[in-house]
């Protein structure tokens, strides 16, 4: 089966070059290599795969090594990756991205567009996932005021129940 997937992969097959990318990630059934994990995560997340530009996404942020040691990491392409996973409604990927612009100072922007991502998030999200991206608004929605919020609101498609209506390149509005 890993030979039948890797050979799919090598023929462009997104489905098999994000279950590489997770097998080398994880070092499940092949040596753990976070280089070529990465490698299948870009080209899975080239396709248009939203868990494989999640992942990558995640990856380009960590700003940890393979040896363990603190990075710079890549700030700008893991947003990059995460909002092309965002656009295509994967929660997980809308919560991450939120995070990150919550951990701005440098515009209140940063924290409308967290709490819209929070909230398309927590429209489309079950279980933790949805708990999560509900106090991830929680929390930075405190920072704004009430128009603030509402532009917000207005940008996630939420109305004021947080049940989602029209989705919005929040890309845009920064």
């Amino acid at each position: 089966q890993l030979k039948s997937r890797a050979t799919r992969a090598a023929g462009g097959d997104a489905e098999a070059e994000y279950e590489l990318a997770l097998r080398y990630s994880a070092g499940r059934g092949v040596p753990k290599d976070d280089r070529l994990a990465a490698e299948w995560f870009e080209k899975a997340a080239v396709h248009g795969l939203a868990p494989a530009q999640y992942n990558l996404g995640v990856f380009l942020d960590n700003r940890i090594d393979e040896n363990g040691y603190p990075t710079a990491g890549n700030r700008d392409a893991a947003i990059e990756w995460l909002s092309r996973a965002a656009a295509q409604d994967l929660p997980r990927a809308q919560i991450k991205l939120a995070e990150i612009y919550a951990e701005r100072d440098d515009s209140p922007k940063h924290c409308i567009a967290a709490c819209a991502w929070f909230l398309r998030a927590a429209a489309r999200a079950n279980g933790v996932h949805r708990h999560r991206a509900s106090a991830g608004f929680e929390r930075v929605s405190g920072q704004l005021t009430p128009a603030q919020i509402a532009t917000a609101r207005c940008l996630a498609g939420a109305d004021s129940k947080g049940k989602a209506e029209a989705p919005l390149a929040l890309a845009d509005y920064l």
